[in-house]
């Protein structure tokens, strides 16, 4: 199946199609719904996800432009470095909550006010650390690399 899409990838069928800004829309709100309902297991979403790849590859306009600004493009470039600095910060932190004697249990009540604060300080400092890997650990990497 991913064969199959990959190869109408490399023969463009899917670009007369996915060039519309909807799909984008489309293809996040049925996930939603779906994964809402519990009516989607988990192993069909990688296809919709596969095609969500490619509609951004092939959108244009305002979502197409918005996409490929310079700030969405750095944070693909250190997207590698997020990735490999997310679950050791999130580690440490529970650490030190319980070291603290601070043990994170879910609450009955959620204060939605006080998580997205948490989440944005929490993603401000996963960039900010994957930023610095990125300028003095992978593109030195990297560049040594190619020498070789």
């Amino acid at each position: 199946m991913f064969t199959q899409v990959y190869k109408g990838y490399k023969n463009q069928l899917w670009a007369s199609v996915l060039k519309f800004g909807y799909w984008f829309i489309v293809l996040w709100g049925g996930l939603l719904f779906l994964w809402h309902r519990d009516l989607l297991p988990d192993p069909f979403a990688i296809p919709v996800f596969s095609l969500l790849i490619l509609h951004m590859a092939y959108v244009k306009g305002f979502l197409g432009s918005l996409l490929n600004s310079r700030v969405f493009t750095y944070l693909g470039d250190i997207s590698y470095s997020v990735y490999m600095v997310h679950m050791p910060l999130i580690l440490t932190l529970f650490v030190v909550l319980l070291l603290k004697g601070e043990v994170p249990v879910p609450s009955k009540e959620v204060n939605f006010v006080q998580n997205w604060v948490g989440a944005f300080i929490f993603w401000a400092i996963v960039i900010a650390i994957a930023s610095a890997t990125y300028r003095f650990i992978e593109q030195p990497a990297r560049n040594k690399l190619r020498i070789l």
